[in-house]
């Protein structure tokens, strides 16, 4: 099996995970040597429930207007399905696990294909440069430019970019992020042992309970090189890509005691790395107080595992059905292939189609109605206006913004902007478009 490299960018409507929608997707494919194979690029036409932030538009520049000749979301999703899902494919970009993968899941999702497969189905996985640079600062390596800004080092992708001159355009443009990802890439893999060595450890599940080791996270600061010294709670007993870690050099346990808020949550993988134990770390003053007030406190200690690795996650009564990807099991044999034969016919037949499960039901109902509304029959349309026009919570239990949120959002953006004629001239029209959506909502 040929591997090969895939990297992507998307720009969306919003920075939620399951509300926003994808507007332009980029891609690179590569061969192992990052020599340049393919390129994909396209816009995605907005969803009739869709509402642009307009703190997003001023970011990418992507009106309503100049979406209009894109992809539907449908014919987009499919397209980065088959891309993403490629026998052999590493699919990741620039803080990708952070967002972007998420918003590629819940895009599959909410659009009937499989949101996981891309990740271990096929010898595809996936990866995330972001935190496999942080590792890269961490231990030193200079062949890569820093940048710095307001006396700290900022590993923001475009300043990167700039410090090191690898590409030319604008930031946040898809494509030219994702040729940014490639150069980054390229010089992060010159140096084989640290590229081999930060893939181990993007990967790693081999953690103990009691095991010392170091937490790499944005979270962390620049001061310490992104890094804190930290001590292995355990694996959560129901998640099992899951573990928790403790961190020693933030509180005084002898006066606070193992409290929950020194804890650090990993899953495998994500934007943050357990590397290597570093002595020097853990020659600090406070670090070393607190593994020996853990040492003399063993039956506090054990309690407080058994109490952290039990945690469960609570589900959401009002989640919305396009947020139930996490909440909800995998798609089951009998769904896959329901979900196969939708894309096979033709929209208008999708209700009358045997073998649709209690959970696909109402999913199919919101996607007719967002996409195809002339296909629901009279019994399904209170059905699809409650679904839609009363969006239930994200997935972490944060409801969708409101049409009037937005608008009260985008006039205090016109006031900020008053004197910024092109941010004033985008936002006016943004404002129009949600105007002409008043009817939907």
């Amino acid at each position: 099996m040929a591997l090969s490299w895939l990297f992507y960018d998307v720009e969306s409507s919003d920075l939620n995970k399951v509300f926003g929608q994808i507007l332009q997707f980029a891609a690179i494919r590569t061969d192992e040597d990052f020599n340049e194979i393919e390129c994909h690029e396209f816009f995605v036409r907005l969803n009739r429930d869709t509402l642009p932030s307009p703190d997003a538009v001023l970011v990418h520049r992507l009106l309503p207007e100049n979406l209009v000749k894109g992809k539907t979301e449908y014919e987009a999703l499919k397209t980065i399905h088959e891309l993403v899902n490629q026998s052999g494919t590493m699919n990741g970009g620039y803080n990708t696990l952070g967002y972007d993968d998420d918003v590629l899941r819940f895009g599959f999702y909410r659009n009937f294909l499989t949101p996981y497969t891309h990740g271990f189905a096929n010898g595809c996985k996936r990866f995330d440069l972001f935190p496999m640079l942080l590792y890269y600062y961490y231990d030193g390596f200079r062949d890569i430019v820093w940048p710095e800004k307001e006396g700290k080092v900022s590993l923001k992708l475009e300043n990167l970019n700039e410090a090191n001159g690898w590409v030319d355009g604008m930031a946040h443009d898809a494509l030219v992020d994702v040729r940014v990802c490639v150069s980054l890439a390229k010089a992060m893999a010159k140096d084989q042992d640290r590229w081999a060595e930060v893939f181990k450890y993007l990967y790693d599940r081999n953690f103990k309970q009691g095991a010392c080791a170091m937490y790499l996270s944005a979270l962390m600061g620049s001061k310490s090189n992104f890094a804190a010294p930290v001590m292995c709670v355990g694996q959560n007993t129901a998640i099992k890509n899951t573990t928790y870690w403790l961190r020693l050099n933030q509180f005084d346990f002898s006066e606070a005691g193992l409290t929950e808020k020194a804890v650090l949550r990993k899953k495998v993988p994500d934007t943050a790395l357990i590397v290597s134990k570093n002595e020097s770390y853990f020659e600090d003053v406070l670090v070393q107080a607190n593994l020996a007030w853990i040492d003399q406190h063993k039956d506090q200690w054990q309690a407080f595992v058994e109490q952290t690795v039990g945690q469960k996650l609570e589900p959401i009564d009002d989640i919305d059905i396009d947020a139930a990807l996490y909440q909800s099991s995998f798609f089951s044999d009998d769904e896959i292939h329901y979900m196969s034969q939708l894309h096979e016919a033709s929209p208008d037949q999708w209700l009358e189609m045997p073998g649709c499960s209690s959970r696909l039901y109402p999913m199919v109902v919101k996607w007719l109605w967002r996409h195809n509304w002339a296909c629901l029959s009279p019994e399904t349309i209170s059905l699809a206006i409650d679904l839609a026009i009363k969006p239930g919570l994200d997935f972490q239990g944060r409801p969708k913004t409101t049409y009037d949120e937005r608008l009260q959002r985008i006039n205090e953006l016109i006031n900020i902007y008053e004197n910024n004629e092109e941010n004033l001239e985008m936002l006016k029209k943004l404002k129009h478009y949600y105007v002409n959506c008043l009817n939907i909502y």
